[in-house]
């Protein structure tokens, strides 16, 4: 609900999908997971933030969000 243009881009090493995707708000592109499908492999990585919306403790991963050049 948070995101758009959101592109499937590879697997990172623990096995997650990694996607391409931009905030609805802005115009620059990130790469990382999405908390859906990290809530079924790491469940514990997934917190639910006061507004409602899920994020990802990318730390708990050994993951980074990055931003695409």
């Amino acid at each position: 609900r948070l995101k758009a243009d959101i592109v499937r881009v590879g697997v990172a090493g623990n096995g997650l999908p990694l996607y391409e995707f931009r905030y609805l708000n802005g115009d620059t592109r990130y790469r990382g997971v999405m908390a859906q499908d990290v809530l079924r492999h790491t469940p514990e990585a997934v917190v639910t933030r006061p507004n409602g919306y899920l994020a990802v403790r990318y730390d708990l991963l050994g993951l980074e969000m990055s931003i695409v050049q």
